[in-house]
């Protein structure tokens, strides 16, 4: 939150700014906002993030529900062992991903260098969430900010897609408790910028161009 005042003060938008947080970056956006109640935000959008880690947990895990059981039972026994540098757990994960995270195939040079990124230093990531994709150990375990969404009053947008972990129920707090919002679902998973770049787009930009 520091870093993001920081940002702001340096770009010298800190009196007249909005803001867009997706997936953890939507986690952050909206405690963000809660917490440090900023003067210059005018609008807000929250794009397929969760309001509690534990509700995107059990909506993970939910997913990995629908795969065949020995499909499941694989990736867990992997992940209670430790062993995810296994080819056959990574195989699993990329199969898993490729429905619920981006199923735009083969995944954009951008979000393949992202990945990697994170892979080739996850002192952050594991600090977060662990190494795990479903049995998570991370410090964001217990993280909540169901009890205050009411705090956040500007206009806030709402987006997630119908094949994600972000699923309907675990948005919904957002839909229930903040007092001035759009709830907006796209029709493939997570990664809605790259999977309906044109409609995910427009729908930002015609939610920000409101008077």
């Amino acid at each position: 939150m520091d870093q993001l005042d920081s940002l702001l003060t340096q770009l010298g938008i800190e009196r007249d700014f909005d803001l867009l947080g997706h997936s953890w970056g939507g986690m952050l956006a909206a405690d963000y906002v809660i917490q440090r109640q900023p003067p210059g935000l005018h609008r807000l959008v929250i794009s397929s993030s969760p309001p509690s880690w534990k509700l995107l947990e059990e909506s993970m895990l939910g997913r990995l529900e629908a795969f065949p059981a020995e499909f499941k039972e694989m990736v867990l026994k992997h992940e209670r062992e430790g062993t995810f540098l296994s080819p056959e757990y990574q195989a699993a994960i990329q199969v898993f991903m490729n429905k619920h995270m981006c199923q735009t195939i083969p995944w954009p040079e951008e979000l393949i260098a992202t990945f990697a990124s994170a892979a080739e230093d996850p002192t952050v990531s594991n600090a977060m969430l662990g190494s795990e994709q479903f049995l998570r150990t991370g410090s964001l375990t217990t993280w909540s900010v169901i009890d205050r969404l009411h705090r956040i009053t500007c206009p806030t947008l709402v987006t997630n897609g119908t094949e994600e972990a972000a699923q309907d129920y675990v948005i919904a707090p957002f839909i229930e408790k903040i007092p001035n919002v759009k709830w907006v679902r796209f029709a493939k998973s997570h990664i809605a910028f790259f999977e309906d770049k044109e409609y995910y787009f427009k729908t930002i930009g015609d939610f920000l161009r409101v008077d």
